[in-house]
């Protein structure tokens, strides 16, 4: 991201940024890319969701 800047990232990798860490199973990518599935890659549709909807997706909690 420094070298290259934001707009080489994709949004599954920005999110992961946010997220930070994974699962014992899952990478914090993976799971960016699970929580973007879930609405259809929409990041608008993302940001409309509950805190409970999105502790629904393994990876993702109260902290997080």
């Amino acid at each position: 991201m420094l070298a290259k800047g934001i707009a080489s990232l994709s949004d599954s990798e920005l999110l992961a940024i946010l997220i930070r860490t994974g699962t014992k199973e899952k990478t914090a990518l993976d799971v960016a890319k699970e929580m973007l599935q879930k609405v259809d890659f929409n990041l608008d549709t993302l940001g409309k969701k509950s805190i409970g909807e999105l502790k629904k997706i393994k990876g993702i909690a109260d902290v997080k």
